[in-house]
């Protein structure tokens, strides 16, 4: 309720709060899924809301609090299918997953099913589809939430590399450090 920020390109704007501050519901209005009870948001000039969210999902890649995945799509098919949601051709969508997959270390399970990976690796995956079709706003609502220290530090650092290539980036984190 009365929130105002501005997010600048290229750089990476945090929301940090607790549970139940409102984070992800402020990712959820800028994302599409709620709408907005009041105010107005621009997105690189385009509108939140009716008639600009299919211009924003174009150029954005979504991580949301809680994995979203389908039990009988594989890995690779979750990362490419993402990529093609926002224009890439199957082969270049293809080619991303794969860069993607073996980032994360994922490379070795590409094959396997959403359905069969722990917690951590459903969340890398997460993370990659967010990143797929090379996204230059991209969203992550805890993005390391229920992930070891490691995986943890990995997720970060790649969240600084993509920041260094110009992407903006919106995340949410309840890690005061």
């Amino acid at each position: 309720s009365g929130v105002t920020f501005g997010m600048f390109e290229g750089q990476i704007t945090c929301l940090l709060g607790q549970n139940g501050a409102g984070t992800t519901t402020m990712i959820s209005i800028l994302t599409g899924l709620f709408p907005q009870s009041e105010g107005d948001a621009t997105i690189y000039g385009h509108k939140v809301g009716k008639g600009g969210m299919d211009a924003i999902r174009a150029i954005s890649g979504v991580c949301p609090q809680h994995d979203v995945l389908f039990p009988h799509l594989t890995l690779r098919e979750h990362v490419a299918f993402f990529g093609q949601l926002k224009g890439r051709d199957a082969a270049s969508a293809a080619k991303d997953a794969d860069s993607l997959l073996e980032v994360f270390r994922l490379s070795d399970r590409a094959h396997h099913l959403g359905s069969e990976l722990s917690g951590g690796q459903k969340r890398k995956l997460s993370v990659s589809i967010a990143l797929s079709g090379s996204s230059k706003f991209i969203v992550l609502d805890e993005p390391t939430a229920g992930v070891d220290i490691e995986l943890r530090r990995q997720l970060w650092n790649y969240v600084i590399d993509l920041n260094r290539q110009g992407v903006t980036i919106m995340l949410t984190t309840h890690y005061l450090e």
